[in-house]
């Protein structure tokens, strides 16, 4: 989950099509094979951008892209909540 957060952290402005069909076999992966359930998958990915996003000083324009970036990552765990 560490590294798959970090990369789609990374690409998600530029390709979030290959971010939504990661997120669409992992969350499942995660919940039904290692017993992740989504809001642990949720909490970390909270958890990881509460953490680096203060880091990045943003404001305006860069602040509401780290807030779509934070809807975007969390939108596709809930949205695979019960895949």
């Amino acid at each position: 989950m560490v590294g798959n957060t970090l990369y789609y952290v990374m690409i998600w402005f530029e390709s979030p099509i290959e971010t939504r069909i990661a997120f669409d076999g992992s969350v499942p992966h995660h919940r039904v094979a290692l017993a992740v359930p989504p809001d642990w998958y949720r909490g970390f990915i909270e958890a990881f951008l509460d953490v680096v996003e203060p880091a990045a000083t943003p404001q305006g324009a860069e602040a509401a892209a780290w807030a779509e970036l934070r809807a975007g990552l969390v939108g596709l765990v809930e949205r695979n909540r019960d895949a």
